[in-house]
């Protein structure tokens, strides 16, 4: 019986998203539950609630790298209801990450997506703050805190993609380099084998005539020198014929071994 093998990236994703669920039971066990004291901000709605969305955030974050896409949306509104009953922190640590997540994993749709989204939340927790409090002053720690949640891990995620794009790139960039050289070492071993067929050839023509020649003399002379001088010649030309294929032959084994690499 085959046991079902879990994708890599999808272990690192559960096991990233089972880390930061036991991170925030040790901040709601710890009363660190809610960035405005120990208590929510709306005491009508059950205490176990913020533990459904960190739950949901969590199972969301589950797809962080895989889906980003899935786990935006699942964040998100676990987020929004998060909103109503905290705001709490673990919540938002979890939103955090799969922000950084959808920058570096997410399409170019996605990531506009979650641009406006981010957006869409600074401006909701400045006016939040603004109304709530009435002090600029934590107006501007609530954005410092927005920056740090969803703008550093934003930014973050952005550099880490465009320095894989780039190596990537370089990656693409080598290989293409090395296709060249092996094209243009083929070119250059193809044009030495035609130079080798030329001068080959023009050689064995000019030994062909002159065994011709050396042969329509001999037949019209009956001096056993002469016939002599030629069966040498003819001799000479069969070892030259057997040096050469066999140099030919070896030139071919070497471009063989060349396109082999």
């Amino acid at each position: 019986m085959t046991r079902a093998r879990i994708d890599p990236d999808r272990q690192r994703d559960l096991g990233v998203a089972a880390a930061f669920f036991v991170a925030g039971i040790v901040l709601y066990i710890g009363d660190l539950r809610y960035f405005f004291g120990a208590t929510a901000l709306n005491t009508a709605l059950p205490q176990w609630l913020p533990l459904v969305t960190l739950a949901v955030a969590c199972c969301s974050q589950g797809w962080r790298s895989t889906r980003p896409a899935i786990a935006f949306t699942g964040v998100v509104a676990a987020l929004a209801i998060d909103a109503f009953c905290g705001p709490t922190i673990a919540v938002w640590i979890v939103y955090s990450d799969v922000v950084y997540a959808v920058a570096r994993y997410g399409s170019d749709r996605l990531r506009r997506v979650m641009l406006l989204v981010n957006w869409l939340v600074a401006a909701v927790v400045l006016v939040v703050a603004l109304t709530g409090s009435g002090d600029w002053r934590v107006a501007l720690l609530a954005m410092l805190l927005v920056t740090a949640l969803i703008a550093s891990p934003a930014s973050y995620g952005h550099a880490i993609r465009q320095h894989q794009m780039a190596a990537e790139s370089e990656r693409d960039r080598a290989r293409a380099v090395e296709a060249l050289a092996t094209r243009d070492q083929e070119v250059a071993v193809a044009a030495e084998r035609r130079r080798l067929a030329r001068d080959l050839h023009d050689v064995v023509a000019s030994q062909l005539s002159g065994i011709a020649l050396q042969s329509a003399a001999a037949l019209e002379t009956t001096d056993g020198n002469v016939r002599d001088s030629v069966l040498r010649s003819v001799r000479s030309v069969r070892s030259s014929s057997v040096e050469r294929r066999s140099a030919s032959r070896d030139a071919h084994d070497d471009r063989i071994a060349i396109g082999s690499r």
